[in-house]
């Protein structure tokens, strides 16, 4: 897309801006990205944590319990990391968005 004329603060500026190839390619990158991370942002509010799980096994020791909580909170902390890996990308493209437009 071309701007060819932008209005703020009382005046008019006639421009002539078109993406460079990399700006396109920033975009669609990071179009990408945010759909992805929507879906993780979506699986993180529907998180509802371990806390009762592992305070019953806390409270009634033994190897069910040990197996009941194993098989609730390994996929919680594989939930986490898939979290923690979307905050290190987002931190990456937003570096790498901030640098393309500041330079």
């Amino acid at each position: 897309a071309t701007l060819t004329e932008y209005s703020g603060l009382g005046r008019t500026v006639e421009l002539e801006a078109k993406p460079t190839t990399y700006d396109e390619h920033l975009w669609k990158e990071n179009e990408e990205f945010l759909t992805q991370l929507s879906l993780v942002v979506d699986d993180a509010r529907r998180y509802e944590g371990c806390d009762d799980v592992i305070r019953m096994a806390h409270n009634a020791p033994g190897p069910e319990a040990t197996q009941a909580t194993w098989a609730t909170v390994l996929p919680a902390v594989r939930r986490l990391h898939k979290y923690y890996n979307a905050a290190q990308e987002l931190q990456t493209q937003y570096t790498k968005t901030m640098k393309a437009l500041t330079s």
